[in-house]
């Protein structure tokens, strides 16, 4: 992705925290798309308003995300009849 692409990225997404942000006290967007170049995954964020809310709203999100996908883990693994090895 050339320099060029990753700044307009960046005004899209920075745009768009901005307009969010007169309906919200703090605004934190990560976006994320394919990228050719470098065959991986690439990552654009911006964010508008209090840092702090910011992060710990990102900080709670992960942590809620990371419990669901452990229950999730548990279940699939009942589902498919327990631990490897019964």
């Amino acid at each position: 992705m050339s320099e060029e692409q990753d700044s307009e990225d960046t005004k899209r997404i920075k745009a768009a925290a901005v307009h969010l942000s007169e309906f919200f006290d703090s605004v934190q967007i990560v976006c994320t798309r394919y990228n050719n170049d470098t065959d991986g995954t690439m990552a654009s964020y911006s964010g508008v308003g209090n840092w702090f809310a910011r992060y710990g709203s990102v900080k709670e999100w992960i942590k809620v995300q990371e419990a669901e996908m452990a229950t999730r883990e548990y279940k699939d693994d009942e589902e498919e009849g327990g631990e490897e090895g019964q």
